[in-house]
């Protein structure tokens, strides 16, 4: 694993935080592809966790992408810092 893409847990995390609040939407996969301008294939690998099913790596979306995806999914910024860093203290300090 290169420093630079995720790790399969966090990954996997992220990937539930999206399925949970698409689901919740009520939406498909290829609606929120297609708002984020990204393909289905795309979308639905970020929710699986791998960026190639076969070889199970780890996802690792560009952050225009992933924050496009939040955008539209209306997930809470502290939401997807926590399934990216999810021992991180808050100590309730804005920086």
């Amino acid at each position: 694993m290169t420093s630079d893409s995720l790790d399969r847990q966090t990954a996997q995390r992220l990937g539930s935080l999206l399925q949970s609040h698409r689901a919740d939407l009520g939406i498909t996969q290829e609606k929120v592809a297609l708002a984020a301008g990204i393909s289905r294939q795309h979308y639905q690998q970020m929710e699986y966790g791998y960026s190639d099913r076969a070889t199970r790596n780890p996802s690792n979306p560009k952050l225009r992408s992933l924050m496009s995806v939040v955008a539209i999914l209306e997930i809470p910024r502290e939401e997807v810092l926590k399934a990216l860093w999810p021992d991180e203290k808050d100590d309730g300090v804005d920086e």
